[in-house]
C-alpha cells in the first residue's frame, strides 16, 4: 500500500479533488498541491517529490486526459480506487470517459458537416458567379472581334508620320 502524507488537513480528497476539477486543474497539478507545504516551501517527503517529478517529467502531461494518464502511470492503478488520492476517491469510469468524448466527438462531427455544407453551397454559388462573367467576357470578346474585322483600322496604333 501507498503511504505519502498530504497536506489537505481535515478536508477530504473528494472535496479538494471536486474543487480542483471546477477550477479546471489536472490530477498532476492536484497531486503536487495536495503534497506540497506551504510552511516549508517544499514538498512534504522526498518521496511525494520524486513521484511528482516523475510526472512532470513524462512528454505528455499537457492535456487533462495525457495528466490522468501520467498520473495512473506513475501511481499505479487499481480498479475503484484512485491511488495517491486516498480510498474515498473513486476516479471516473472509463466507459464514462469513453462516452462523454464520443458526445464531444459526435458534436464536432455534426459542426464539421454543418460548415461543410456552407462551405459547399459558397462554393456552388460562387462557380455559378463566374460561370456568368465568363459568360460574359466571351461575349465582350466575340462584339470587339466582330467589330475589329468590320473596322480593320480601329485595331491599328496610329503611326507618327515625319
Amino acid at each position: 500500500m501507498l503511504k505519502i502524507n498530504h497536506t489537505t488537513g481535515r478536508k477530504s480528497f473528494v472535496r479538494m479533488l471536486e474543487q480542483k476539477r471546477a477550477e479546471n486543474a489536472n490530477l498532476v497539478d492536484f497531486y503536487k498541491e495536495t503534497h506540497w507545504s506551504k510552511k516549508k516551501d517544499k514538498f512534504v517527503t522526498p518521496a511525494t517529490e520524486d513521484i511528482y517529478k516523475d510526472m512532470v517529467g513524462k512528454p505528455d502531461k499537457r492535456t487533462d486526459e495525457a495528466a490522468a494518464g501520467v498520473f495512473r502511470e506513475v501511481l499505479g492503478h487499481r480498479p475503484g480506487y484512485a491511488r495517491g488520492l486516498g480510498e474515498m476517491v473513486i476516479p471516473e469510469s472509463t466507459r464514462q470517459r469513453s462516452l462523454a468524448r464520443e458526445r464531444e466527438y459526435i458534436a464536432l462531427i455534426e459542426k464539421h458537416k454543418k460548415e461543410a455544407e456552407a462551405s459547399k453551397s459558397q462554393m456552388e454559388s460562387m462557380k455559378a458567379n463566374m460561370d456568368v462573367m465568363m459568360e460574359r467576357q466571351n461575349e465582350t470578346d466575340r462584339m470587339l472581334r466582330a467589330i475589329f474585322t468590320a473596322n480593320p483600322s480601329l485595331g491599328e496604333s496610329p503611326r507618327e508620320t515625319h
